[in-house]
C-alpha cells in the first residue's frame, strides 16, 4: 500500500514538473508572439501546477487575450478559467481586471452555467474587500447578467462599497469607470431613477470613441425604458450602438487604457444585446 502511494506521489510530481516545463515553453512562445504554438501547448495541460511562475501566469493571460480578439470565446474561457485558479502572484489591480475579462469570455462563450458558478465563487472571494475600486470591478463582472435574488443579496456589501467609492463621504466627486458598476448596481436592483442619475453623471456628451460612455449610455437607455422614457431610451441606445458597432467593424478591438481594452468593448457589446432586446424587442445577437 505504501509503495503504491509512493509511486502515485512520484508520478504526480513528475507530471507537475513536466507541466511546469510546458508552461515555461508557452511563455517563451508568447514572448516571440507565437500565440498559436503557446495555445496548443497549454491545451495539453489538464491540471496546471499549483505554483506556476509569473511568466506562466502571463502566458495564460496573453493567450486568453489573443483568443478573445479572434472571437474564439470557448478557448479563451478555458485559458481565463485556469488563470483564475493560479493567479496568486499579481497585485489586486491586475487580478480584478483578469476577473473582468474572465466574466466576459464566459458569457460570450455561451457557457452561462459556468458563468453562474464563477459569479458565486467570486462573491465569496471578494465579499469582505474594503477596496472600493476592486469591489466595483468585481461587481460589474457579476452584474453583466441579471443575478437571482439570492446572489443579489450576497452582492450588497460590494454594491455599497462600489457606490461609496464613486461618492466618497457623500460628496459630488465622480470617478470615470467606477460609474459603470454603480449605475449597473442600481439598475439590477430596479432603482431606475438612481441608475439614470449615476450613469448620466459619467457620460461625456461629446465622447463618441470610448467603451466607458457607450456602456453608460446603455445602462441609462435600459433604465429610461423601464422608467417609461421611451424616446430618450431609444436615443441613448442609438448613440451607444454607433460607437460599439464602429469599434467592432474596425481591424481590431484590442483597445487601450483611454478608449477601453477588448474586455471593456466586449462587456459593452453584451449589454448592447440586452438593451436591443429590451428596447426594440429584437432577439439578441449571438457573439461572432
Amino acid at each position: 500500500m505504501e509503495n503504491e502511494q509512493a509511486k502515485d506521489r512520484e508520478s504526480e510530481l513528475r507530471r507537475q514538473s513536466e507541466d511546469r516545463e510546458k508552461i515555461i515553453q508557452s511563455a517563451i512562445y508568447v514572448s516571440q508572439e507565437k500565440y498559436g504554438e503557446a495555445n496548443r501547448l497549454l491545451d495539453t495541460i489538464k491540471t496546471p501546477p499549483p505554483k506556476p511562475s509569473y511568466d506562466g501566469v502571463s502566458a495564460y493571460r496573453l493567450v486568453g487575450d489573443w483568443l478573445a480578439l479572434q472571437g474564439r470565446w470557448v478557448e479563451a474561457a478555458e485559458r481565463y478559467s485556469t488563470l483564475m485558479e493560479i493567479d496568486k502572484l499579481d497585485k489586486w489591480g491586475a487580478v480584478t481586471l483578469d476577473y473582468q475579462a474572465c466574466g466576459v469570455v464566459l458569457v460570450e462563450s455561451g457557457e452561462l452555467d459556468r458563468y453562474g458558478r464563477f459569479c458565486a465563487t467570486t462573491v465569496d472571494s471578494f465579499a469582505t474587500t474594503t477596496n472600493g475600486d476592486a469591489a466595483g470591478r468585481i461587481l460589474k463582472t457579476i452584474l453583466l447578467r441579471q443575478p437571482d435574488e439570492k446572489l443579489m443579496a450576497r452582492l450588497k456589501p460590494l454594491g455599497e462599497a462600489a457606490v461609496q467609492y464613486v461618492h466618497p463621504q457623500d460628496t459630488n466627486i465622480f470617478s470615470g469607470w467606477a460609474a459603470i458598476p454603480a449605475g449597473l448596481w442600481w439598475y439590477r436592483l430596479g432603482d431606475y431613477a438612481k441608475a439614470i442619475s449615476e450613469s448620466q453623471k459619467g457620460i461625456e456628451e461629446n465622447d463618441n470613441a470610448t467603451a466607458l460612455t457607450a456602456t453608460l449610455r446603455l445602462i441609462s437607455a435600459m433604465a429610461k425604458f423601464q422608467n417609461e422614457q421611451i424616446s430618450e431610451a431609444r436615443s441613448e441606445l442609438v448613440r451607444a450602438r454607433e460607437v460599439i458597432e464602429a469599434k467592432f467593424s474596425s481591424d481590431s478591438y484590442a483597445g487601450d487604457a483611454g478608449q477601453g481594452f477588448w474586455y471593456d468593448w466586449a462587456f459593452a457589446r453584451i449589454l448592447e444585446r440586452e438593451a436591443v432586446a429590451k428596447i426594440e424587442g429584437a432577439p439578441p445577437k449571438q457573439p461572432l
